[in-house]
C-alpha cells in the first residue's frame, strides 16, 4: 500500500469506532463469515489492528487467514469506507476476544 493511501486512512479511522468483516468468496451456495470489530488501530506498515469477539470468526480465521471486506461508517460525519484485504489472528484472548491483523490490499473512501 501506498504511503499516501496509508495517511489517508490513519487521519480517518479516528471517526470510525466500529467496522462490519464480512468473508470475501466467490462461492454462492456458502454462506460467508460475518463479525464486528472495534479498537481499530494503524501500525508503521500499513496493518490494520482490531478487536474481535466472534468466537466463530476467531475459529475459523485460526484455522486460515480469511479474505475480507471490512466496511466503515460514520452516520455524524458522513463517511463510508471499505477496506479489502485478508485478516490473520495477531494474539488471542480466550474466552474474551482476538485481536486481529488486516492487512489491507484495497480501499475506497467516501466522503460527505
Amino acid at each position: 500500500m501506498k504511503k499516501i493511501e496509508m495517511d489517508k486512512i490513519s487521519s480517518k479511522l479516528g471517526v470510525f469506532r466500529f467496522a462490519s468483516i464480512k468473508e470475501k468468496i466467490d462461492k454462492s451456495f456458502i454462506r460467508p463469515l460475518r463479525t464486528m470489530i472495534r479498537t481499530i488501530q494503524m501500525g508503521p506498515d500499513g496493518t490494520l489492528s482490531a478487536w474481535c469477539e466472534d468466537e466463530d470468526f476467531i475459529i475459523q480465521n485460526q484455522q486460515r487467514p480469511i479474505n475480507i471486506l471490512a466496511r466503515f461508517a460514520n452516520k455524524e460525519s458522513g463517511d463510508f469506507m471499505v477496506i479489502e484485504g485478508h485478516s490473520r489472528i495477531a494474539a488471542l484472548a480466550p474466552g474474551k476476544g482476538a485481536l486481529l491483523h488486516i492487512i489491507p490490499s484495497n480501499t475506497n473512501i467516501l466522503e460527505r
